[in-house]
């Protein structure tokens, strides 16, 4: 089986690692462009980029995914792994990948949809969160979930903590 993943900020890090650690082959990552940071607006790649460059795996940045589903398709991948990736994926890019395409969402479903789901379980006084591994469809976090793993959640934990630990259990869970 041939993955192509797709995540952008640290929290995709650790599924990353952890999918070429078990030993699935990773023909692809997809990220996010480039971006400027700091007061100097240095052009610094995303932390995913930075991890697939140091495992050697080729990289693509599509400003927009839609307007790349050839570029997706010549990755070769069966199988698409997201996390946090951050753009919206079309039913061409969906159908891309023969044995479809799944997410890694740092929450628990339905309840925690969306892009901020750990800010959001937070906001709300939770005791409890997850993750959630998920056939990616059309709509917004609205496809079959396959597993879920949850956690409790510290009175003193931070976001930060929190996001940390759930992008570990996020790791495991994906190769379950």
């Amino acid at each position: 089986m041939k993955i192509v993943f797709a995540g952008t900020p640290d929290f995709a890090v650790k599924p990353l690692q952890n999918i070429i650690a078990s030993g699935y082959e990773v023909v692809g990552v997809i990220t996010q462009t480039d971006k400027p940071q700091g007061r100097k607006g240095i052009l610094t790649p995303p932390p995913v980029k930075t991890a697939a460059e140091g495992f050697g795996i080729p990289v693509l940045q599509p400003e927009k995914i839609r307007d790349e589903v050839d570029a997706v398709r010549a990755l070769g991948g069966d199988i698409l792994i997201t996390c946090a990736y951050g753009q919206i994926l079309t039913q061409a890019v969906l159908d891309s990948f023969p044995l479809g395409v799944w997410n890694i969402h740092a929450g628990l479903l339905p309840e925690y949809r969306g892009a901020s789901p750990i800010q959001s379980c937070l906001l709300n006084g939770e005791t409890e969160t997850g993750v959630s591994i998920m056939k990616t469809e059309l709509g917004l976090d609205c496809g079959d979930v396959l597993y879920v793993a949850k956690t409790p959640i510290t009175e003193t934990e931070t976001y930060g903590e929190l996001s940390d630990r759930l992008s570990e259990i996020g790791a495991e869970a994906i190769v379950q």
